[in-house]
């Protein structure tokens, strides 16, 4: 997860539990990561690790939202959002 400052507080963003769901429930019923990567204009490498969780993201990354829109996800639910810090 990326941390992404927002005045005082700091956001720690990931692909979604949604998103991740809907790549698997794809790759489960038979879609090959390299046709979902493909309908994403992703490499399947760069799919894969967005789902395991290994390339930091930021809110509004078009790599999640390209994924997202591959898997039918609605672009506000393909990112998860913590907050960490406290308000000045």
């Amino acid at each position: 997860m990326a941390p992404v400052t927002v005045g005082a507080m700091e956001k720690l963003v990931s692909v979604s539990t949604t998103l991740r769901a809907a790549v698997w429930q794809q790759r489960a019923a038979g879609v090959r990561q390299a046709d979902i990567a493909k309908r994403a204009g992703l490499d399947p490498t760069t799919v894969s690790k967005l789902v395991c969780g290994l390339i930091p993201v930021r809110p509004g990354d078009p790599r999640v939202l390209a994924l997202a829109k591959a898997v039918d996800v609605r672009p506000v639910d393909a990112f998860l959002v913590t907050r960490q810090g406290s308000e000045p």
